[in-house]
């Protein structure tokens, strides 16, 4: 029994004097200008790729080499007014990978908050790829609305 109590107690010392272990947040957002695009005589436009990558130094210092948990991710989408369609691919890519880990098919024009890829690695190197086929008159060039803008809350 005396041990039993020795061993609560020193249990109950070392909680009170840990500090808190509770997880920070904080948020990385990143924006691009989306591409002009031209559209060939078969009425297929090039495409546009936008690339936003969360890099070593977009993280406060002292945090680099603590775990990561992605919460959400925001994403604002550019629109092709021009386009005859735009079909839009936003792919999400784990640290230093060169495919994508998982992708969502939106309109152009699209902006919402997701948790679909809160299941995957978030660090530095990860990076969202936003890409639109573009369908025109054959011969144009179609200009987007605006940026491209994602924001990345996470906790460490």
């Amino acid at each position: 029994m005396k041990k039993y109590l020795n061993a609560l107690a020193s249990l109950g010392a070392g909680m009170l004097l840990a500090p808190c272990a509770h997880a920070a947040e904080d948020t990385i957002s990143k924006e691009a200008s989306a591409d002009i695009t031209y559209v060939y005589s078969s009425g297929q436009g090039m495409g546009s790729v936008t690339l936003l990558h969360a890099i070593s130094s977009d993280f406060r210092s002292g945090t680099l080499n603590k775990p990561k948990k992605l919460l959400w991710l925001k994403y604002e989408v550019a629109s092709y007014p021009q386009a005859f369609s735009d079909r839009v691919e936003l792919c999400y890519f784990e640290p230093y990978r060169s495919s994508p880990s998982k992708c969502r098919e939106l309109p152009g024009g699209a902006s919402d908050t997701t948790q679909l890829f809160n299941d995957l690695r978030f660090d530095a190197g990860a990076y969202v790829q936003i890409q639109h086929y573009l369908k025109g008159a054959p011969g144009t060039n179609l200009r987007p609305s605006g940026k491209e803008r994602v924001t990345w809350k996470y906790s460490y």
